[in-house]
């Protein structure tokens, strides 16, 4: 929310307005929005029990978001070795 203060302050010259206070109230609201359905992902994706006889197609999004995150790590540390280098 920090990251859109300064559009805000730019764009609405009275800092006491009511759309000033309105766009931070639906942003918080938008955000919480997304944090629920990531939540809602991470649990469907990790679920905390897991039967032997379940059949669930979870196990190709696991694999995706691993990937996704050990290409991430790995270009953030071939980064980080660039400035030893």
């Amino acid at each position: 929310m920090f990251r859109t203060q300064n559009f805000v302050e730019t764009k609405l010259y009275d800092p006491n307005s009511i759309l000033y206070v309105a766009i931070y109230i639906y942003e918080f609201l938008f955000l919480a929005g997304v944090f629920k359905i990531l939540y809602q992902y991470v649990r469907w994706v990790w679920p905390v029990n897991i039967f032997s006889e379940n059949r669930d197609t979870s196990r190709i999004h696991v694999f995706i978001i691993g990937g996704i995150v050990v290409s991430v790590i790995y270009d953030f540390l071939k980064w980080i070795w660039s400035f030893f280098i």
